[in-house]
């Protein structure tokens, strides 16, 4: 038993001294080997990104162009509940030490579950027109400078069920959970923290983006004239900021005026409709007094004469009062809402006629806008249509701006409706266009060929407020789904361009598209996003895909309603299917492929506009100071002088002693006695008067020289 001890022992140690190099199996050697070495070749070529949500087309992409993906494991609950987030812990670095430890700790756990609690959140949140529905893993993603250079044999799992679920790709990003990814691709803009972005980074947010709400967008284009020669009156309808006093009373004189507009357009065409001067009114029915049309002639007349600047000279009018214009759009509610008529409407149909010819050189959105007067009143920082109403009366409007409760939960825009859309097959709908920013200085963008239509469940009309008939967002048709829809329109309500196109050639309006609608989309995009780069923040390694939607008035001119961050790229309909999987590829090729080659393809984008450089000028530290000496203030003040005839000048000084005197006075209890001053007759001879007093005047010329001076 004692001479074997010793055996056993040394047995024991080459046991453990094999067992501390661990070795795969040889079925999957070939596997890791081959792994390896390509996660080792991505860390050195930087081509590492992490994609927080599904997103398969870009995670296909890049992996075609041999970048591998690191993973990161959140804190994934074991049972997620419904329409709830789920806590993610919040981390420093997205791949850096920080969270290494905690994905060693996590990874087989985390990773069998992580897919099946994305989706089922996916599944339990409608589809928002403004993201894409994913759920974001992590809090926030920074970079970190610290990368591994090299895979260990430590990072081999060992257990069985790894080996037997994981593919190669799993596989590598462990391999590479200690390096910082050069892409990151997230839903939410407030994962990144945009600070630690290093220079081999690329990050598809902005850190700041106030044009893709309504309130940033409608503050943004109001400064339009300050960087470009164009007008924002043609391609985004009037909105109004309502919550800021300036603006609210800005929009009462717009719907005022409106209503003016719609007084006229509504005699004109009674008038044409009837083909008949002498009409006699019905006894069964409102009467409208034709004062009200005179009433709206002189405004618009005030208007124009406003714009040419004739009321300057003029003598000044009293304005009509708040209980005069309630008068006049009570009247107006009657006249267009109410089926009223109005009596003598031939006397001023032909000035109606001649006021709306001299309107529409100030008037640009007059295509657009009908005789209703309709309003939409939106949510300054919401999405997916909610909190959307349209409204048509003033003062339902104000009291709705107005509400204690409203004022303390969120702030309203109101926007003009265009009441006077393009329609198919009499259903409204509007168009979804995506554009990529990939730098601010200079601005450079481009724009995406493809786009898609949306159409609404039900046919269009003024009378119906319903969201059915008036908001196109997939997240509030998908609602009606079930009810019937134009048998021409296809079931998942939704067209691509080339359908939309091929429409319009049957119609005789094949140069449509290339000639008015597409242009005017681009100039939109383009003057928008010059007005908002002052705002903007200049950061390099960051781009950001926007999707902005548009609607067409009857003339085929493009409307820019909104402009909406992280666009929905769901594979919700056969359209979006096609259309999503080709921009995200079509993106990663002007990110990754046009890096590299300038000559690469981009696919469906174009480069819309690029601005030249904006060089800034360099701060060099210049000292700003001013140096000089202070004023110094005359001991003796000379405050009397008397002149008489042959005697000389008398002075009379003020004996005020100085601030050191009186402190030495004050403390001492026996002040000195004071000694007489000496001249030049000698020490104890009195002053001269005669001298001093010359001496004395010599100073007074020499100081009232300089104060003359």
């Amino acid at each position: 038993m004692s001479t074997n001890q010793p055996n056993s022992k040394s047995s024991s140690c080459t046991q453990t001294s094999h067992s501390l190099v661990p070795s795969p199996k040889p079925r999957y050697y070939e596997k890791f080997r081959q792994a390896k070495q390509f996660a080792e070749k991505a860390i050195r070529e930087n081509r590492i990104f992490t994609i927080v949500g599904r997103y398969p087309y870009i995670r296909l992409a890049l992996r075609k162009r041999g970048w591998v993906e690191k993973t990161y494991y959140g804190d994934v609950p074991s049972r997620p509940r419904r329409r709830r987030r789920r806590y993610t812990k919040p981390i420093v670095d997205s791949v850096g030490s920080n969270c290494s430890e905690q994905n060693d700790n996590k990874a087989d756990k985390a990773e069998s579950n992580m897919e099946g609690d994305v989706n089922a959140d996916d599944s339990g949140s409608s589809d928002d027109d403004d993201s894409d529905g994913q759920q974001d893993n992590m809090r926030t993603v920074a970079c970190s400078p610290t990368q591994q250079t090299s895979c260990d044999m430590d990072d081999i799992p060992q257990d069985d069920e790894f080996w037997e679920n994981e593919d190669i790709n799993s596989i590598m990003s462990r391999m590479v959970r200690k390096a910082s990814p050069n892409f990151i691709w997230t839903c939410r803009r407030d994962c990144i923290y945009f600070k630690r972005i290093r220079k081999n980074q690329l990050v598809n947010h902005f850190p700041t983006a106030d044009f893709t709400t309504k309130v940033g967008l409608c503050n943004c284009l109001q400064d339009l004239r300050w960087w470009a020669e164009v007008d924002v009156r043609n391609y985004f309808p009037r909105c109004y900021c309502i919550g800021v006093d300036e603006e609210k009373y800005a929009f009462i004189e717009d719907f005022r005026l409106s209503a003016c507009l719609g007084i006229m357009k509504w005699v004109i065409n009674f008038v044409q409709s009837t083909k008949i001067t002498n009409f006699t009114l019905p006894l069964n029915c409102l009467h409208v007094p034709v004062r009200v049309g005179e009433v709206a002639l002189q405004q618009c007349e005030a208007f124009l004469r406003c714009k040419n600047h004739e009321d300057i000279d003029a003598d000044v009018s009293v304005p009509m009062s708040d209980d005069q214009w309630s008068v006049v759009l009570d009247w107006y509610y009657q006249l267009v809402h109410k089926n009223a008529l109005m009596m003598q409407v031939e006397t001023i149909h032909d000035k109606c006629l001649k006021m709306l010819k001299r309107m529409r050189q100030y008037w640009p959105q007059m295509e657009l806008d009908g005789m209703n007067n309709v309003w939409i009143v939106k949510p300054g920082a919401k999405s997916r249509g909610i909190g959307i109403m349209i409204l048509e009366r003033l003062d339902d409007i104000i009291n709705l701006v107005d509400s204690q409760v409203v004022v303390k939960t969120t702030k309203y825009v109101v926007q003009k409706y265009i009441e006077r859309p393009f329609l198919i097959y009499n259903t409204k709908f509007d168009i979804r266009q995506w554009f990529m920013v990939t730098d601010w200085n200079p601005l450079t963008i481009y724009f995406y060929k493809d786009c898609y239509l949306r159409f609404c469940s039900r046919y269009f009309s003024l009378t119906d407020k319903s969201e059915a008939v008036h908001l196109c967002n997939n997240a509030v048709q998908r609602r009606y789904m079930h009810e019937e829809r134009p048998s021409v329109l296809p079931r998942y309500a939704m067209w691509s361009s080339d359908e939309f196109k091929d429409f319009l050639h049957k119609r005789g309006k094949s140069l449509v598209w290339d000639k008015i609608i597409y242009p005017g989309m681009k100039e939109a995009v383009t003057a928008s996003m010059i007005a908002a780069q002052d705002m903007m923040d200049a950061k390099k390694g960051c781009f950001e895909l926007y999707g902005a939607d548009f609607m067409l008035t009857e003339n085929f001119h493009p409307w820019l309603l909104e402009i909406n961050s992280s666009p929905c790229l769901a594979p919700t309909t056969q359209v979006t299917a096609r259309l999503c999987s080709n921009v995200l590829d079509d993106a990663i090729k002007v990110l990754i492929d046009r890096r590299n080659d300038r000559n690469a393809s981009i696919g469906e984008f174009e480069c819309a506009f690029k601005q030249i450089t904006l060089t800034m000028p360099p701060y060099i530290g210049v000292n700003l100071m001013v140096q000089g000496t202070a004023i110094q203030k005359p001991q003796n003040r000379f405050y009397e002088a008397t002149f008489e005839v042959n005697q000389p000048l008398k002075l009379m000084q003020k004996n005020a002693p100085n601030r050191l005197t009186r402190q030495k006075s004050r403390n001492c209890l026996h002040p000195p006695e004071k000694t007489p001053k000496s001249s030049a007759n000698g020490p104890g001879a009195p002053p001269d008067p005669i001298a001093e007093s010359e001496s004395l005047r010599t100073r007074l010329r020499r100081r009232t020289k300089a104060w003359c001076s």
